[in-house]
């Protein structure tokens, strides 16, 4: 029985060993000398997403300077790539490529960073991110109240810790890591009734709008379907967003408009929404309108649950899992890190899956092949480019175990939704027969 116990921990510290070392000793090389050869690795590649927030900081509060202007944004490509980018140069990305494109009030928030260097930022959120993803995980297990055992808990947190999304974000110092930290604070603030808690870190995670904006409208419907008892959410999440406005306009009057144009130009060079990626324009139109139709019915139907009660769990973790298909940056993996309410709650309901029809059961069979594709093809390229050393520089074999990652969200998707859809059958006939 305790060797039972630790075979899956055991079996996730090989897996997260074998992925950190095929992200860090043949990716990362791999990318790093791409960029080399274009005459772009002259610059910060550790934090580069967290770097246009430190840059712009930094000019913000020292040199009282716009972040959202041209010679900005050339500091900052300056700073990721040793050049500015140039439409002149065959290969560039776009001018504006890399430019300041979050709210102002996320230089706010970044406001004691400005004392520091670069590299001391790196150091520091290196770190505090690496506690971060630990503490999300964690939060998310309170907040949806997934009961486990020591040693899975640690298997998780492993196989979390150590998945492309998470590694890539780390690596990156993606904001990203702090917005799911808040969402999944927010969660567990909810089901201990700290509702101005909630509110408050709701309000932080802002930083991204694209990723709260939706999870943010449902429950502060969610509160006002009962005001008396979850006022403290709206409140305090009006309270902090007001003040971040406010602060924010009073540093850079107008800062709003400049915001607006900077993502105007953000959605020229980023890729669109996964489900378009995927499906292509017409059909992943229809497929996006179809999935925020769902969304909205399965949020008015759930607007009276409690916080620890299965349809508020459920649309919470559907509502995140929609959000990833729908945002404007398709390409970025690391939003992926919002899956985790979708991926416990179908581990919770898995015994309930088996037990249903055929197909349901084979596509359930679908989510840890989909999960655990990455680790086992990345202990796997690591083994064989250990023997042929060749295959270190080869592509077609670095990215077999990203492959899955696109269509990772739609697996867990049609899972939860053939879920929802049995449910609502087998409720509907119990109904029926007397």
């Amino acid at each position: 029985m305790p060797f039972r116990s630790c075979f899956p921990l055991l079996v996730a510290v090989l897996l997260a060993a074998g992925m950190t070392t095929y992200y860090f000793a043949l990716l990362i090389p791999q990318v790093r000398a791409v960029q080399i050869k274009r005459d772009l690795g002259e610059g910060y590649y550790f934090g580069g997403d967290f770097y246009p927030i430190w840059l712009t900081t930094c000019a913000l509060q020292l040199e009282h300077r716009n972040p959202y202007t041209d010679e900005m944004t050339r500091k900052i490509q300056t700073g990721l790539f040793g050049r500015d980018l140039s439409s002149m140069r065959p290969g560039d990305p776009p001018p504006h490529y890399r430019a300041f494109s979050y709210p102002l009030y996320a230089d706010i928030l970044a406001w004691p960073l400005a004392r520091l260097s670069f590299r001391e930022v790196q150091i520091l959120l290196g770190f505090s991110f690496s506690l971060l993803t630990t503490a999300t995980l964690l939060l998310w297990l309170r907040g949806l109240g997934v009961p486990l055992k020591s040693s899975s808990i640690a298997a998780f947190l492993l196989l979390y810790a150590t998945s492309y999304p998470v590694l890539e974000a780390i690596f990156a110092l993606q904001p990203t890591l702090l917005v799911a930290f808040c969402l999944a604070a927010t969660s567990a603030a909810l089901t201990r009734g700290r509702y101005h808690i909630a509110g408050t870190c709701l309000a932080v995670g802002a930083i991204k709008p694209q990723l709260t904006i939706p999870i943010s409208v449902w429950l502060l419907f969610w509160a006002l379907s009962a005001w008396k008892k979850r006022k403290g959410l709206p409140l305090s999440f009006a309270f902090v967003f007001l003040l971040l406005l406010a602060t924010s306009e009073r540093v850079l009057p107008g800062w709003f408009e400049l915001w607006r144009a900077a993502l105007l130009d953000y959605r020229q060079y980023t890729q669109p929404p996964l489900v378009e990626l995927v499906l292509g324009r017409i059909l992943g139109g229809a497929t996006a309108l179809l999935l925020l139709l769902l969304t909205v019915i399965r949020g008015w139907q759930a607007r009276h649950s409690a916080p620890a009660q299965e349809d508020f769990v459920r649309t919470l973790a559907l509502i995140l899992a929609v959000t990833i298909l729908l945002l404007p940056t398709g390409g970025a993996v690391y939003e992926h890190v919002l899956l985790i309410p979708a991926l416990l709650w179908l581990y919770v309901h898995r015994h309930e899956a088996a037990k249903n029809s055929t197909p349901l059961r084979w596509t359930f069979t679908l989510l840890p092949a989909a999960l655990l594709w990455q680790w086992v093809l990345a202990c796997g390229v690591g083994i064989a480019a250990s023997i042929r050393p060749a295959w270190r520089h080869s592509p077609q074999m670095l990215l077999l175990p990203l492959r899955l990652a696109a269509p990772l969200p739609f697996v867990v998707l049609i899972l939860m939704g053939t879920m929802f859809l049995r449910r609502g059958l087998n409720t509907s006939t119990q109904r029926v027969l007397p």
